[in-house]
């Protein structure tokens, strides 16, 4: 078994071409910030989607993890996972096993 980790990063913007940016932060980036960095064990590992957000929580997909040794996915066939932004704590939603459920979700 090998460890797939991952990190659920999020950006904000601070304005179109700085139009909307106070005084002397013309130059200014975006803010990237790390809400959660999986394992890549039964936390789910390699979150590759978009996230959906839903009643103040972000759902989104691991291509593995989740489930370590299920059926054909000795690193796990992957996560269904909940993120809470203000606190950073994740959930498994769903962990995949392979047949019948599906394995490497790739969506949000």
């Amino acid at each position: 078994m090998r460890r797939i980790p991952g990190s659920l990063m999020l950006s904000f913007a601070l304005g179109a071409a700085g139009a909307a940016l106070p005084p002397g932060a013309a130059g200014a980036a975006a803010k990237l910030t790390t809400l959660y960095s999986f394992t890549g064990l039964a936390d789910g590992g390699a979150p590759v989607a978009g996230l959906t957000y839903v009643r103040g929580a972000l759902y989104g997909t691991t291509l593995a993890g989740g489930a370590i040794g299920a059926n054909a996915c000795s690193d796990g066939c992957g996560t269904v996972f909940k993120v809470v932004p203000g606190t950073g704590a994740e959930t498994v939603v769903h962990a995949f096993t392979g047949a019948p459920d599906g394995a490497s979700p790739e969506a949000g």
